[in-house]
């Protein structure tokens, strides 16, 4: 069928806040998928997300997403219940899109906002069209583990560990922010991520991602230097996009396909039209902590002394 825009009955309040860090599931903050004219069917769920399986745990300003092989196909903002058992608790409602009419097995993620962490959630659903799993008396229950840490709570050090998963920054794979078009500024960067601010970090398959106020703002693939001093090693060019001609405070993060993590980097930026930080010989140093979870990369032979030194 074709989609048309609507929202199923809103039996509680939905919380619609912008927060400092929060992934970029829903950039204009009205709790359905950006881009949800891109697919002809869909379905509803209402959800609890909880830690035992009963009781439930999301709090205001918390939201949930799905995605079917890594693409984003939903998300739902935390609502207030009403009545009923669960009333004085949040629960989520969440419009699901599709363009098969069944077959397609969803997974989940939760961001709680209190901690700014995004958790894998334990349940998969199978998407059917027209789909309606739970209400808010009966709501559908996906579960986490809350001493993970989004992916490790063995006490192991997270670093600066955000979230597991492939984001959702470049869905067309251009290399370019997807809404570009709804900004009149741009400027650009050239940057290398790193640990220790002087060795590259980055390989082919990473990504890195720049955002105001949580919403994104520019994009920039990997990709291999020719020459000069860091010949042989990853770099990102990133446009950045604005409809500000300056002030505005630009985050970083980097997604590392090695660990499929994304990771939150120390440095800001300030954003100016036409702008352009770094090149390839100098360009600019983005660091991040990995914790445990992923050694350095080692670029060939450590050897100075081979014939194939750091080939």
């Amino acid at each position: 069928m074709i989609v048309k825009r609507y929202h199923i009955v809103i039996f509680f309040l939905i919380a619609n806040f912008i927060f400092a860090d929060p992934p970029s599931w829903d950039v204009n903050g009205d709790g359905v998928l950006d881009n949800y004219n891109d697919y002809e069917n869909n379905g509803s769920v209402t959800v609890m997300v909880s830690v035992d399986g009963s009781t439930s745990f999301g709090e205001s300003g918390d939201m949930i997403a799905c995605f079917v092989d890594g693409e984003q196909r939903g998300v739902g903002l935390s609502g207030l219940v009403p009545f009923g058992p669960y009333q004085g608790t949040y629960q989520f409602q969440m419009m699901i899109y599709s363009n098969a009419p069944d077959g397609e097995i969803l997974i989940f993620q939760y961001y709680d906002e209190s901690s700014d962490i995004i958790y894998d959630l334990n349940e998969t659903l199978e998407f059917t069209i027209n789909m309606t799993e739970g209400t808010v008396v009966s709501p559908y229950t996906l579960t986490f583990e809350e001493s993970d840490d989004g992916g490790g709570g063995d006490g192991s050090d997270n670093g600066d560990f955000a979230y597991n998963g492939t984001p959702n920054w470049d869905l067309n794979g251009d290399g370019v922010l997807d809404n570009y078009n709804d900004y009149e500024n741009n400027g650009s960067v050239t940057v290398m991520v790193s640990v220790d601010g002087s060795t590259s970090f980055g390989e082919s398959g990473d990504m890195i991602a720049c955002f105001v106020d949580g919403e994104q703002r520019g994009v920039g693939l990997s990709g291999l230097v020719p020459f000069g001093p860091y010949q042989g090693t990853y770099q990102f060019q990133m446009m950045i996009y604005s409809n500000a001609p300056d002030g505005e405070m630009l985050t970083f993060q980097y997604y590392s396909q090695l660990s499929d993590a994304v990771y939150n980097l120390n440095e800001s930026l300030e954003f100016t039209i036409n702008m352009t930080e770094g090149t390839v010989i100098s360009p600019y140093t983005l660091t991040f902590n990995p914790g445990d979870d992923i050694p350095d990369p080692i670029y060939g032979c450590t050897d100075d002394s081979a014939c194939n030194y750091n080939i």
